[in-house]
């Protein structure tokens, strides 16, 4: 079985051991062990100084969530934070066009799969962005990661965006950034979503 296979909950059969004695606690569901795991992280890890901030962008939803599910845990690892976002294309051409007129620059690289490119303003980003929204909403997983997980955020990437081209879904980008100012502008331009 495939990561994303496993990340998406697809050809599992398994079923829940019941327990053999009862106890007078109430049990633990995932999402509330996985807050406790990350503010467990936040206290030994401190947040990073220098973070490099990470957006990797699809019109497909359940996939940004998978993506989102791995980094919310693991970005506390190396004092970094993970946000699910969506986006719609007329707000994005508005807000391209907005970059373009102050001249944002990005000063970062886009990838698809392992081949990177620079990225050199933000509106360009957002005119990309923009195309990847055609058929309605852009769904983003927001990463920042210290110096240490950069190439985590990286392999992570590559490697879903790997299976899941296997399994018939098409290639889809990731942008990076050190620049705080690059990526509180995109930041600005999406809407906090909920991951189911």
């Amino acid at each position: 079985m495939s990561i994303l296979d496993r990340i998406l909950g697809k050809g599992t059969t398994q079923t829940a051991e019941r327990p053999t004695t009862q106890t007078a606690e109430r049990p633990t569901t995932p999402r509330v062990a996985e807050e406790q795991l990350i503010g467990i992280v936040h206290r030994i890890v401190p947040p990073t100084d220098t973070p490099t901030h990470f957006f990797i962008c699809s019109g497909n939803r359940s996939l940004i969530e998978a993506y989102h599910g791995l980094f919310r845990v693991g970005a506390a690892a190396y004092g970094g934070s993970a946000a699910f976002y969506r986006a719609d294309a007329g707000t994005l051409r508005t807000r391209q066009a907005d970059a373009a007129s102050k001249a944002l620059p990005f000063d970062g690289r886009r990838s698809m799969g392992s081949t990177a490119e620079e990225a050199a303003d933000v509106a360009g980003v957002l005119g990309s962005l923009g195309a990847e929204s055609a058929s309605g909403n852009v769904f983003v997983a927001y990463v920042t990661v210290g110096p240490k997980g950069i190439a985590w955020v990286r392999e992570v990437y590559t490697t879903v965006m790997g299976e899941a081209m296997g399994q018939g879904i098409l290639p889809f980008r990731m942008y990076e950034t050190v620049s705080a100012d690059a990526a509180s502008y995109l930041l600005g331009s999406f809407t906090e979503a909920s991951a189911t």
